[in-house]
């Protein structure tokens, strides 16, 4: 039991044997630490009551006792403490401040009902009396059993029933003493007026505190817990701290007489109250437990001022705070079974205990504030593997207590003298006073009983409990690829299921494809849930995963394909780009490790954007991208989930990703019906936004109303126009882009010309603003223009960009043939590489306005193959970089491109047009800014305006171009200059074409 026997008493002469009355008595301090006559009564029960001036009383008893024994008794009356006295010199305001039991009988049967050895000498108990209030029942029942026995036996038991009768009475005494002193301290603040304030003093705390019970502690509690340990400013905006939690069990302070002496207990041994709350662990629920230390105080304090308090004590309104409380706590079970929710707001800063990890991830701290608008993933068990130091340590500590009662020797002493006068010291007793009487422990033990939660914690939390769930939810930000702290509060669990997958503008054949292998690729892997099934692979860990490769231009639906694909399904769409995986092999690895992993724990669809970065053509110059290719193909072919690659430079990849795709497919520009459904789809939209809008109280910003069948009719004329122009034909992604722009110019419009700059007149006189096909143009100008710009800024159309950095080839057919401009074009590439024309320098072929082109060496006449075309839309950018002049042949119905040294498209003479301004052919045909190669002249006509005169004709004859034709420039029509004169080729002359106005 871990009691400090005392030491054998000081006897001066042996006391004597005085029996003991079954009766209490009440003293002043003097009373209970002396005896003033050899034949003072002996009492079951002494108990003090004192005041505020207790100290005091103590102080003026050290005294006496110390002169008395340096000079003499007869000076200790100098010393005697003055007090207002009253009934008994008790004085005012006196409150029960210890209890001593002197019956060997009580002593023996409080021994029996608790386990407790507790012997034949006195021991004190101090206030709270926990141990004698728990037991008290038991006593009683102990009573009533040796009354009954009592009861029942007969006179020739005589001397066994004298022990008995005296057994009960004692414990009648007792029993009696407790029910009248004790227990109405235990209800004195059941039926308090928690509205209002409510004092209480430091040694009643425990009387306050019932374990189980929900208690509540305000924020500067754990501010001040966590200053202590050295975490300053620990809360700022951003945090939540847990306020509600379940009292355990409340340990008071450890007491002994002299506490008003040197005000109040140690540190360690203040008042502690054990709390819990409840979290997830990443596989169950447990609670979590905290000491918290309450600081001894004098006289009385108010209980809300205390460090954690009875939540019926609460200012607030309670019920309105037990009810948001209930509400988080469902949200919070809700966010753990649902796993895969949205979210919009900040991260927290702190853990539901005030703590933060001060942990770099990715060069930024772990826990610094982010705004979230996206869709996160709720996985306790994966954040504690990265974060080991947000994990706590569960499980009610009361499971690992141990049983042990602490007893002292208190520096009073019980004193026996020869009369009242203290004239002589006849006998001095040990004072057993009991420090510890151990009621955390079996208060613990209790409560641990009706516990809930085992050491495996519950699947479920109770519904009591749902309060005391914090609102700190340990999640994955998608978009953020990193672990966070997120308020439930602002979680939103379950999402409207839209299936935008049947209505994406797509191929059809592709929707297919998709469908059917993603519906394949689910139902087998819930088959495998069930019982093991063979893999099409025969190596064991690979053959399970499905690929998709979906290359294109573009916004023409790649990347909107699987995010409908991850809608349709009710997947986590996880979206990584090059940027968070590294550069080098090492980190790529790491990270995609580490993706893969939790793409497919969380049954994510995985979209690598751009995979060109990471799969580009491998070569021997290049090691370090080498190594980097091939751990992503390494890694890639053991992952067991879904992954869509994206590109639109599908050109650069390497070969071998041909092998570990399940499926290519191809995204071409838009078709005609194709743009008008998106363009529905997004009238559709802004009506749905309208709608909202007008759900708005005194929304500030006026209505708006879409001339929908003007709309289409744009859309139509729009694509019709650009059908073979690419400069300023609309994508997916500018569709959208295109009614957000034209939206907000039709409210302009209304506003400006109502002198309404913010529109908030028009919304409020009910005005609406009419979206028409005028704003959709001003936003098409717009475009077209920059598509110019860019342009003659780049020196050539995207897609022709693309074409000649084998890129990709756009308006590619599968059903073309092999006389085909790409598969000719593939052709002449393979076979320039071989080539000792004289050419000095590889060359690509192109195609431009439909007609087929070719650069040709100095010194040949090119072979002359027309090819019909309606009309110019492409022109290409001849290399700038020295090399032999390569010269073109029109075709019929259009024009070919330049090539060699000229730096911009031919025009419809023999001019050359430089990015800025265009310049004509000089006299005699020479090229501007350098001689024209032997035999060679070119004829008139200018690019930018101008023409210069008709060359002469060499040995190779100058082609005749038309007199006042018209050429294309990046969308521009200029006037060429007049015709150079007639050449002629071997086997004849040759017309040139007249260009067409596109």
């Amino acid at each position: 039991m871990g009691n400090q026997e005392p030491e054998a008493a000081v006897s001066l002469q042996t006391p004597p044997d005085v029996p003991i009355i079954p009766e209490a008595r009440r003293c002043t301090f003097e009373q209970f630490v002396n005896r003033f006559a050899p034949e003072d009564a002996r009492y079951a029960i002494e108990y003090l009551e004192a005041g505020i001036e207790l100290g005091f009383e103590m102080a003026s008893e050290a005294m006496k006792r110390h002169l008395a024994k340096v000079k003499g008794y007869e000076d200790q009356n100098t010393v005697e403490y003055k007090s207002r006295r009253f009934d008994g010199g008790l004085s005012s305001g006196a409150w029960l401040q210890a209890v001593r039991i002197q019956s060997p009988a009580v002593l023996k049967a409080l021994a029996e009902v608790s386990g407790y050895h507790w012997g034949t000498e006195a021991h004190t108990f101090m206030r709270p009396y926990g141990h004698l209030i728990h037991f008290h029942s038991q006593i009683r029942e102990r009573l009533k059993s040796l009354m009954e026995a009592a009861s029942k036996r007969g006179e020739e038991d005589e001397d066994e029933d004298a022990g008995s009768q005296e057994a009960v009475e004692h414990l009648q005494c007792y029993v009696s003493f407790v029910e009248k002193h004790l227990l109405p301290l235990t209800e004195q603040l059941d039926d308090a007026d928690y509205s209002n304030p409510k004092r209480i003093r430091y040694e009643d705390l425990w009387y306050l505190f019932k374990p189980g019970e929900l208690v509540y502690m305000p924020r500067r509690t754990l501010e001040k817990q966590l200053n202590s340990r050295g975490q300053k400013d620990a809360f700022e905006e951003n945090t939540v701290s847990q306020t509600v939690w379940r009292l355990e069990v409340f340990q008071p302070h450890m007491s002994d007489l002299e506490l008003p002496m040197i005000g109040g207990p140690s540190n360690d041994n203040e008042a502690k109250a054990k709390l819990y709350f409840v979290d997830f662990d990443g596989s169950s629920y447990k609670p979590v437990p905290i000491n918290v230390q309450i600081d001894y105080f004098d006289g009385e304090k108010d209980i809300r001022s205390l460090a954690v308090f009875p939540i019926r004590f609460a200012a607030r309104d309670v019920a309105a705070m037990m009810a948001e409380c209930q509400e988080w706590g469902r949200k919070y079970t809700e966010c753990i079974e649902q796993r895969h929710v949205s979210y919009k707001a900040w991260t927290l800063l702190n853990d539901p205990l005030g703590w933060r990890d001060g942990k770099l991830v990715k060069g930024r701290p772990a826990n610094s504030p982010e705004f979230i608008d996206g869709e996160v993933i709720i996985d306790f068990q994966e954040a504690f593997n990265a974060h080991p130091s947000w994990k706590y340590a569960y499980g009610l500590r009361s499971d690992t207590w141990s049983s042990d009662v602490l007893t002292v020797r208190d520096k009073f002493p019980i004193l026996l003298w020869s009369d009242k006068s203290r004239s002589k010291l006849v006998y001095e007793w040990p004072h057993i006073v009991v420090s510890d009487d151990d009621i955390d422990f079996l208060e613990g033990r209790e409560f641990g009983k009706k516990h809930p939660y085992g050491p495996n914690g519950l699947d479920t939390p109770p519904p009591e409990d749902l309060v005391l769930l914090p609102r700190r939810l340990c999640g994955y930000g998608l978009r953020e690829r990193r672990f966070l702290y997120l308020d439930v509060k602002y979680v939103k669990v379950g999402r409207e299921h839209v299936d935008a997958f049947r209505f994406l503008q797509i191929d059809p054949n592709n929707r297919r494809i998709i469908h059917c292998l993603l519906t394949d690729h689910f139902n087998t892997k819930q088959a495998r849930k069930m019982r093991e099934i063979a893999s099409q692979d025969p190596i064991p860990g690979k053959g399970h995963n499905l690929v998709f490769l979906l290359h294109g231009p573009p916004g023409v639906g790649k990347t909107a394909t699987v995010e409908a694909v991850a809608q349709k399904y009710r997947k986590p769409l996880f979206s990584i780009t090059s940027g968070d995986l590294g550069s080098t092999p090492d980190a790529v690895e790491s990270s995609l490790t580490e993706i893969f992993h939790l793409a497919n724990v969380w049954d994510c669809i995985l979209l690598l954007d751009e995979a060109d970065v990471f799969l580009e053509e491998r070569e021997k110059s290049d090691l370090k991208r080498n190594a980097v290719v091939s751990v992503f193909l390494r890694v890639m072919e053991y992952y067991n989930g879904i992954l869509f690659l994206t590109t639109n430079r599908p050109g650069q990849l390497d070969e071998a990703i041909k092998s570990r795709v399940h499926s290519a497919l191809l995204y071409q520009t838009l078709t005609l019906q194709q743009t008008l459904e998106i363009f529905r789809m997004n009238i559709e939209r802004l009506e749905l936004i309208e709608k909202q809008r007008r759900s708005i109280p005194d929304h500030p910003q006026a209505y708006l109303q879409a001339d929908k069948t003007g709309i289409l009719a744009f859309a139509e004329k729009h694509w019709r126009q650009h059908e073979f122009d690419e400069l300023g034909r609309w994508n997916g992604r500018q569709i959208r882009n295109a009614f957000i722009s034209a939206a907000a110019l039709a409210r302009g419009d209304l506003d400006l010309d109502g002198g309404d700059d913010d529109g908030s007149a028009a919304a409020a006189a009910g005005v609406v603003a009419v979206l028409t096909e005028r704003h959709f143009q001003d936003v098409a100008n717009s475009v077209t223009a920059f598509d110019k710009y860019m342009a003659r800024a780049r020196g050539g159309l995207d897609s022709e960009r693309a074409r000649n950095r084998f890129d990709r080839p756009d308006y590619f057919s599968a059903d073309e043939s092999e006389s085909t401009p790409v598969t000719a074009a593939a052709r002449n590439r393979r076979a320039s590489r071989n080539s000792d024309s004289g050419m000095g320098a590889r060359e690509r072929s192109t195609v431009a306005g439909g007609a087929a082109v070719r650069n040709v060496g100095h010194g040949g006449a090119p072979p002359h193959t027309p090819t019909p075309s309606p009309r110019l839309f492409n022109y290409h950018h001849a290399p700038v970089s020295p090399s032999p002049p390569y010269y073109v042949q029109p075709a019929a119905q259009g024009l070919a491109v330049a090539g060699g040294h000229m730096q911009q498209a031919l025009g419809g003479g023999g001019g050359y047009v430089y990015p800025v301004q265009g310049y004509g052919g000089t006299a005699g045909g020479s090229m501007p800014a350098w001689s024209a190669p032997p035999g060679v002249q070119s004829g008139g006509g200018g690019g930018g305006g101008g023409g210069g005169d008709g060359g002469v004709p060499g040995s190779l004859p100058v082609i005749q171009l038309p007199q006042h034709g018209q050429q294309q420039f990046s969308g521009m029509v200029q006037q060429s200059g007049n015709n150079g004169n007639e050449g002629h080729l071997p086997g004849g002359a040759m017309q040139g074409a007249h260009l067409e106005n596109s």
